[in-house]
């Protein structure tokens, strides 16, 4: 073998090669199987870049001994180095921002995908893992419509997470009258929002006097002057209609009425009234059947307004067949009650007759007359000039009985003014008498009641007959 460098002790073929620059061994090839391999450090983090090596004998300048660089244009990646969340595997370890990066984050469940995470389940990564979020601020993880800033709904919920449930100002509270009376409506003028009824306050705003209970919209309407049922209108549909009745005969006019709570003065609660102006129309008039038109009715009748025709107002009639009976109407000798005083034929009635007192019946009278219809009583005679009206015998036109001297000239009874009587021959006559008591006697004079008696010619005169002041007697002959 050849010394391949004469100059140097270390260098023979028997040399074993080191590393030193110098080929030891003499084989032409220095360091050959000696040197270590070292990796580029750019970034002079003490860590190599495993692609880009050198061999060396010692750490050359630039270059580390180790390659576990994994970025060597970035000093702040490297084995040592702290992992951060940034994007890369600062720690070299094959991960980039690990859970257990410095500066990962610690993030809640927001279980109900609202944007806010709860407070009990948490997770630390530099990145928010699916289901969580970077804040705790929900204050109902299971609901999704409550989270902070949330619109507050009345729904017994705190929807915006401010500690306070269902507040005046959410998104759906209703507004609220003041209802003082408490008939369930209140006043328009009166508000308050909230989400569920203040103590005094409704829903309704339509109450029109929030002072008086009875009074709100639907109340039923009275007739007191007031608007009870808030339509603005005043005792609509209670009030009673009356009726003018300007004859006061109880009954209105049809045609005048009037709406009213009370009876006003000068009116009725009918319209009945056939005639307003007369008293004696209406539909208590009573009109009575005038069957002989004599104006005049019987007791037939009819009750109302108008007068039916063959009717008039009054009953007074005694006998509606004929037109010659009605009260007023002069009597006259036909048999009817004429003026319907209950008495037919009356004295004086017109076509009556004379009739001359006959108290003997022997068809002459006194001078006492009566006009009649026909005899009554003792008016029955239709001549006068009877001188004797107690001695049937004696009339005018009768014969004298006898005009000798025998003294019995007491009886004129002819009438002619010369008395002369005759007794007859068939024995005694006795003209039988009855005592009279105190009344007045046969002849219309006062009679003597006495005992005595009085014979003229044998015949026994004895004592007057009265019953009920009409004389009678009885003549016997024996």
């Amino acid at each position: 073998n050849t010394d391949c460098d004469d100059s140097t002790a270390e260098a023979n073929p028997a040399e074993t090669e080191i590393c030193d620059t110098i080929d030891n061994d003499c084989d032409d090839a220095v360091d050959e199987g000696v040197t270590t391999p070292y990796y580029r450090d750019a970034d002079g983090d003490g860590f190599g870049d495993v692609s880009r090596v050198t061999q060396a004998c010692s750490l050359p300048t630039g270059y580390a001994a180790n390659s576990e660089d994994c970025d060597d244009t970035n000093r702040n990646e490297n084995p040592d180095a702290d992992e951060i969340c940034d994007g890369d595997d600062d720690d070299c370890d094959g991960t980039a921002d690990e859970d257990d990066a410095i500066d990962a984050r610690t993030w809640y469940a927001d279980s109900d995908a609202d944007g806010f995470g709860g407070t009990t389940i948490t997770a630390v990564a530099c990145e928010a893992p699916d289901g969580y979020v970077g804040n705790n601020d929900d204050c109902d993880d299971g609901e999704s419509g409550n989270y902070p800033g949330a619109e507050e709904f009345c729904d017994d919920d705190d929807n915006d997470c401010d500690g306070t449930v269902d507040e005046a100002d959410a998104e759906d509270a209703r507004t609220w009258y003041r209802d003082s009376d408490g008939d369930g409506f209140g006043d328009r003028d009166e508000a308050r929002a909230a989400c569920d009824a203040p103590t005094g306050y409704v829903a309704a705003s339509t109450d029109c006097d929030d002072d008086v209970r009875t009074t709100y919209p639907g109340a039923p309407e009275t007739c007191d002057g007031e608007d009870d049922d808030c339509d603005a209108v005043i005792d609509e549909g209670v009030k009673n209609t009356y009726y003018r009745d300007a004859d006061s005969d109880g009954y209105g006019n049809p045609g005048l009425s009037t709406d009213a709570c009370s009876l006003p003065t000068g009116y009725v609660t009918n319209d009945d009234d056939c005639n307003d102006a007369n008293a004696s129309r209406n539909p208590t008039t009573a009109w009575y059947r005038d069957s002989d038109g004599d104006g005049y009715g019987s007791s037939t009748s009819r009750t109302q307004c108008e007068q039916p025709t063959g009717y008039v107002l009054n009953s007074e009639d005694c006998n509606d067949s004929t037109s010659s009976a009605y009260p007023g109407r002069t009597e006259s000798c036909d048999g009817i009650d004429n003026d319907c005083d209950g008495d037919t034929d009356e004295r004086n009635a017109s076509g009556c007759r004379t009739y001359y007192y006959d108290y003997d019946n022997d068809s002459y009278g006194t001078s006492s007359s009566q006009c009649l219809c026909s005899g009554s009583g003792n008016y029955t005679a239709t001549r006068s000039g009877d001188c004797y009206d107690y001695e049937s015998d004696a009339r005018p036109g009768q014969a004298n009985y006898f005009t000798t001297s025998r003294g019995d000239t007491s009886y004129d009874y002819n009438c002619d003014g010369t008395a002369s009587r005759r007794w007859t021959t068939s024995g005694r006559c006795t003209l039988d008498w009855t005592r009279c008591n105190e009344r007045a006697g046969w002849d219309g004079s006062t009679p003597s009641c006495g005992n005595s008696k009085t014979y003229i010619n044998g015949c026994d005169i004895g004592y007057p007959l009265c019953t009920d002041d009409t004389v009678s007697r009885t003549q016997a002959c024996r």
